[in-house]
């Protein structure tokens, strides 16, 4: 098997690519749990990529334990795309779909209603919500092909992602019986599906007894002569039938949803910063605050501010913030049109505004905005120490102080139980996002910092924002005080078994050296007991 990310060995986020000529191959498999098939499942992938000269990426909603994985999967964790299984973004994926393909949005809830009717319940929801999410995301890395392995909940997503983008889909299965129990959404991926591998003759058998000879037909068995080769032919016909007004795809056609008209060029100049938590990005906003003829109000579409009513730095001095309030919900344009004259009204030359990452993913409509906003200038603000990211997140979450002004005292840090699991999901997501965000914004101008280039070298950072921005820097001294690196080692309870467990994966170089203590300490036993 090959590396999956030859090119992005350890701890390097793979962005979506640019356009090379090959065909892309986006497939679904390594679930939470891995076993021998999967592992077969990625040697069949890399076979049919070469067979089609493609490229692969793997699409995925869960990440695998490390400590679960054998040593050949290892390296694959982490790989391809990962897409956030939270309901708000999985609602705005299905709304994008509704707004860009109509027709072919309705099509497949027509398609799937009966048997969403019958399914098992408690999985219906989130399978249909995560197929409008691969959909989405294949869109973006512009996939040709897609392959999904069953009974993988990842052939829903894929077929749907066929549908919706008009590529074809091959659907690979094990050994059919009568007595196999399949899921409620079996008959639509099959009906979906361009091609269709079975294990063997009985197993096609099978399919043309319980599904009927037309989709019988798309069916090749692998005991044939040929047969892999006969699959690969087969997508590849499709893909040189794909009709010339199949829709677009590329992280532009992707991430906006409605195309707006830009907007006119009035009032200060916008920018954002875009981040996770817990990336310096309080003291940037403080450091920005204070350059002369820049404002800068943080997030205006935080969750917890909408749901409060609150709008920092507006609602303070604009005499109309219930109007603000509204547009904020309804018309994110209008509402940052507002932003820029009240800015420029009060002096600025340029206003900025804080966007997390979370807020790219659950709300098309300020994306749009963004993106029709003249001459916005993006600073992409990230944490290369995912693991220091992860923990002060924790501890930010626990104590609800998310930063602390130079002075204040520095309470204890409580050592994290972390679980390699939930650290993984972690890493994933956020590289997810990340990538996410640099496609979304590719067409505009921008750069690229780093928490520790901030903490390291505040001056060498203002000068940067300044050519971006058109400003003139001015040192300042921090108001708010960044903690001191510590030891992860010495913060996380069972640092030995966490580090173990990413040993032999690309995010090994998270858990350098050797940790603290070998043996579990005293308060990592008081800890683990119950």
């Amino acid at each position: 098997m090959s590396n999956p990310n030859p090119s992005n060995a350890f701890c390097s986020a793979p962005a979506f690519p640019v356009v090379s000529g090959r065909l892309r191959l986006a497939a679904t498999a390594l679930p939470t749990h891995p076993t021998p098939g999967h592992e077969h499942a990625l040697t069949t992938a890399d076979r049919l990529a070469d067979l089609l000269s493609a490229e692969t990426a793997w699409f995925h909603w869960r990440v695998p334990d490390p400590g679960s994985l054998p040593a050949t999967l290892r390296p694959w964790l982490g790989a391809g795309m990962f897409l956030p299984a939270w309901d708000t973004s999985r609602r705005e994926d299905e709304a994008h779909f509704a707004a860009t393909e109509p027709d072919r949005h309705r099509r497949l809830l027509e398609l799937l209603a009966p048997l969403r009717a019958d399914g098992e319940a408690q999985n219906v929801g989130f399978d249909v919500g995560m197929a409008w999410s691969m959909a989405r995301w294949a869109k973006a890395w512009r996939a040709d092909v897609a392959l999904s392995f069953y009974p993988h909940t990842g052939s829903l997503a894929a077929a749907v992602a066929g549908a919706l983008l008009e590529i074809p889909h091959a659907v690979w299965l094990g050994t059919l019986t009568p007595e196999t129990k399949l899921p409620w959404h079996f008959p639509a991926v099959l009906s979906l599906a361009s091609v269709v591998s079975v294990a063997d003759q009985a197993s096609l058998a099978v399919l043309a007894t319980r599904f009927g000879t037309a989709l019988a037909a798309k069916a090749v068995a692998r005991t044939e002569p040929g047969a892999m080769a006969l699959l690969a032919r087969r997508l590849q016909d499709a893909v040189v039938a794909r009709p010339a007004n199949a829709p677009q795809r590329g992280p532009e056609p992707a991430f906006a949803t409605r195309i707006e008209a830009a907007q006119p060029a009035e009032g200060a100049r916008l920018f954002a910063i875009a981040c996770a938590e817990r990336t310096g990005s309080n003291l940037l906003v403080d450091l920005l605050a204070r350059q002369p003829r820049v404002a800068c109000v943080g997030e205006l579409f935080n969750s917890r501010f909408l749901d409060g009513g609150k709008l920092p730095w507006l609602d303070t001095a604009v005499p109309h913030a219930d109007e603000l309030r509204h547009l904020r919900t309804e018309n994110p344009s209008a509402l940052l049109a507002r932003l820029r004259l009240e800015a420029q009204q009060r002096g600025f030359d340029q206003v900025g505004l804080k966007v997390m990452y979370g807020h790219l993913v659950t709300n098309n409509a300020l994306v749009d905005a963004l993106l029709a906003a003249p001459d916005l200038r993006i600073v992409h603000l990230r944490r290369e120490d995912r693991l220091g990211r992860l923990l002060s997140y924790l501890r930010a979450k626990e104590t609800d102080v998310w930063f602390r002004r130079k002075g204040s005292g520095e309470a204890a840090a409580a050592r994290v139980l972390l679980t390699a699991e939930q650290v993984a999901q972690d890493f994933a997501l956020q590289e997810a996002f990340e990538r996410r965000c640099a496609a979304t914004f590719a067409g505009h101008a921008s750069i690229d910092i780093t928490y520790e280039e901030l903490v390291q070298d505040q001056q060498q950072v203002l000068e940067r924002l300044a050519h971006l921005l058109g400003m003139r820097a001015r040192d300042v001294a921090p108001l708010l005080r960044k903690e001191a690196p510590k030891d992860p080692a010495a913060g996380v309870v069972g640092w030995h078994d966490l580090r173990t467990a990413f040993t032999g994966t690309r995010w090994a170089c998270q858990f350098p050296g050797e940790p603290a203590s070998e043996g579990p300490r005293p308060d990592d036993r008081a800890a683990e007991s119950p």
